[in-house]
């Protein structure tokens, strides 16, 4: 009788095991283009101007099991732990009840001067640099739109800011969502394949879209 209760009880114990082993993991959730986009547009427009900042992007592991928003702070170790906790409250509170609420939030100290300085890079060429990783996904994305791309960096004196002009073919006629889904497309770009470039890390970026006739469409 002990034998078939040891039984019994082993093969419960077995069977659970197995059951467990064999349970679908939890789903991965990657945010969408679109929420990361927001997100992003959202922290520049509370935090750009009222702090010496740069890019945000975000950092996770291969199963999103750590997930981080990186915010670049521009300015000396004072100015950083001057402004380090607001900085943290605001983001929390734009990343509230969004797919984004439970990640980690790290305000770093932007070191691009030093970089610079220590890889012997010139500014121009790293401008020259945005200009080539821009120009080929946007001529694929929108075919025949793209004309031209320009890139400047604000004066030395001044918080650093990147503005990105998109000279392009469309015209009046077009539908009217286009420069949108454009700026949408640079945003990407600049997050996914750039943002570890050394100047888009440390710079607030404006982007500018012309239509054929020169006027600004975004």
């Amino acid at each position: 009788m002990k034998n078939l209760i040891f039984i019994v009880c082993f093969l419960m114990i077995l069977g659970g095991i197995i059951t467990f082993a064999n349970r679908p993991h939890a789903e991965i959730y990657r945010p969408s283009d679109k929420e990361i986009i927001k997100l992003f547009k959202d922290i520049e427009e509370k935090l750009h101007g009222k702090y010496n900042i740069g890019t945000s992007s975000l950092a996770s592991n291969p199963d999103y099991s750590v997930n981080e928003i990186i915010i670049e702070i521009y300015g000396n170790q004072k100015y950083y732990d001057s402004v380090n906790e607001e900085i943290k409250m605001l983001v929390q509170n734009i990343i509230k009840s969004t797919p984004f609420e439970n990640y980690s939030i790290k305000p770093e100290i932007s070191n691009i001067q030093q970089l610079l300085k220590e890889k012997g890079i010139q500014e121009p060429g790293l401008i020259n640099d945005i200009t080539k990783n821009l120009y080929l996904p946007l001529s694929q994305t929108f075919p025949d739109q793209v004309e031209e791309i320009i890139v400047t960096k604000s004066p030395p004196d001044s918080p650093p800011e990147l503005f990105i002009e998109i000279k392009t073919l469309i015209n009046e006629h077009q539908r009217t969502n286009i420069s949108e889904e454009m700026e949408d497309a640079i945003t990407m770009i600049l997050k996914e394949q750039l943002s570890s470039h050394l100047l888009v890390k440390v710079s607030s970026i404006k982007i500018h879209i012309y239509n054929k006739d020169g006027e600004k469409i975004n």
